[in-house]
């Protein structure tokens, strides 16, 4: 006796299909809650897009999990065979497998393009900053060379004070010395 002879082997199978899908469909909300946290790594359109996506094919399995599940229990009840039941299932439990890949292809396209994005909107970045990066290096270099002649300037000045002060204070001391050489001279 083949699973499609037994209504219970047929049932189990697609039972274990449906978890299979419904781990599929969990692994996939998983991802776009991960892309929830970082919306504008991929740009709020794209994940609204990919939110919508994954909220109608998760209804649509759900509808299909209910039919799936009343067609098997008319099938039990009627005593009907299940060849032809089990393979519509089948093929409703691949039509729902399919969507939930297309919706896994569509993450991985958003993820992918996004990242590209992110990479092109960088390199834009990049050369747009790099005349400011080059404008405040050589300001930079121009203010270091001022501040330098500046300091050179002042050490000049200093040096040049210092050599009039040294004069003057020569001269005050001459005359000093020779007024006081004139006090203890007699004025005649």
């Amino acid at each position: 006796m083949t699973t499609k002879d037994n209504p219970d082997d047929a049932a189990k199978d697609l039972a274990t299909d449906w978890r299979d899908l419904e781990v599929e469909l969990g692994w996939f909300g998983t991802q776009l809650d991960e892309m929830r946290a970082q919306p504008e790594r991929i740009g709020q359109d794209v994940l609204s897009d990919l939110e919508q996506r994954y909220e109608d094919i998760s209804r649509q399995v759900v509808v299909l999990k209910d039919k799936t599940a009343d067609r098997l229990q008319e099938l039990s009840d009627d005593g009907a065979g299940t060849g032809e039941a089990g393979s519509t299932l089948q093929d409703g439990l691949e039509s729902a497998k399919e969507k939930a890949g297309e919706l896994g292809q569509q993450v991985a396209g958003a993820a992918g393009a996004a990242g590209e994005a992110i990479k092109s909107k960088a390199a834009e970045l990049e050369e747009q900053s790099r005349p400011y990066r080059e404008n405040a290096s050589e300001s930079a270099t121009e203010a270091g060379e001022r501040v330098k002649q500046a300091a050179k300037d002042v050490g000049h000045g200093f040096g040049i004070a210092w050599e009039a002060l040294k004069r003057d204070f020569s001269n005050a001391y001459k005359r000093l010395s020779d007024t006081d050489g004139d006090d203890d001279k007699p004025k005649g």
